[in-house]
């Protein structure tokens, strides 16, 4: 909590408008920033982020640029709509969430040693991987990765491992994030978590041996998104195997590099058992 600089925001209409104020904060900055909201009804602004465990998002250098907020299921009252499960503070002149990750103030330092960088979804997500003893966890804030992202992974890391979710969802952000990391050179691996598993509550079940040991196993972006697409598509025949290929062209399309590229296609081909020259040829195409 110390570390992370968490906070809790009181499940009351103005406590942090009022307390804001009193610092000189006017209304219009508030609402400026997103954490208050103009009335309808009458004059005056509410707090947007009211009930919640407060994540400040840093940037490299300390400064806080925006919030995370978790809503705090505990308080209230049986029944009450209490919105989201997480809400953040919507972009600002000081947050743009395209090229913000959450922890990277403290995983900066840590992955430019490594050379490594691990993605994963969510605040708590980042903190219990951090807390597991592997300071390379970073999450982006709300939003799919985009290309500032990665230009930022770009300089910092030569290998990038997702951790997300294994549900529909996360699969979806790990071809995304593999994609847009191939394009640009660097080398992407992807560590699967058990069901029913997210980040968070595997690194405090298994502990740091357990999560080092889950990262080491992770497969290259190729190699997982050929299987998955094998099991998906089994017994399918040559109507099975027009899908598997679909389904991994784009990942072998935006592999840069034109060798490694050749080599990936050909394994995929033979691990799906068709003649490499096809896939190739059908790749250059």
């Amino acid at each position: 909590i110390s570390a992370w600089r968490l906070g809790f925001a009181p499940n009351a209409w103005t406590a942090l408008s009022d307390a804001l104020s009193k610092k000189g904060v006017t209304e219009a900055e508030l609402v400026r920033l997103g954490l208050s909201g103009r009335r309808k009804e009458s004059s005056g602004v509410y707090d947007k982020l009211r009930g919640r465990v407060i994540f400040p998002i840093r940037v490299p250098g300390g400064h806080i640029a925006g919030f995370g907020a978790r809503r705090a299921d505990w308080i209230g009252e049986a029944g009450e709509d209490r919105g989201p499960k997480y809400l953040n503070s919507p972009e600002s002149p000081v947050y743009d969430k395209s090229a913000i990750f959450y922890g990277l103030d403290r995983a900066r330092d840590p992955i430019r040693r490594a050379r490594k960088a691990i993605l994963v979804e969510g605040y708590l997500d980042v903190i219990g991987v951090h807390q597991a003893g592997v300071e390379l966890a970073i999450a982006t804030c709300g939003t799919a990765i985009s290309g500032r992202h990665v230009a930022q992974l770009q300089r910092l890391a030569e290998e990038v491992i997702t951790l997300y979710d294994g549900d529909a969802a996360g699969l979806q952000a790990t071809r995304r994030a593999a994609e847009l990391l191939l394009a640009t050179g660097l080398s992407v691996r992807v560590a699967s978590l058990p069901d029913g598993e997210d980040p968070d509550t595997f690194a405090r079940k298994y502990g740091p041996e357990g999560l080092n040991a889950l990262l080491e196993k992770a497969p290259s972006a190729i190699d997982h998104a050929v299987e998955g697409a094998i099991a998906r598509n089994a017994g399918g025949g040559v109507a099975g195997n027009v899908k598997i290929v679909e389904e991994i062209r784009p990942l072998l399309a935006a592999v840069k590099d034109p060798m490694k590229r050749d080599l990936y296609t050909e394994g995929a081909a033979r691990r799906i058992g068709i003649d490499p020259r096809i896939l190739l040829q059908h790749l250059r195409r």
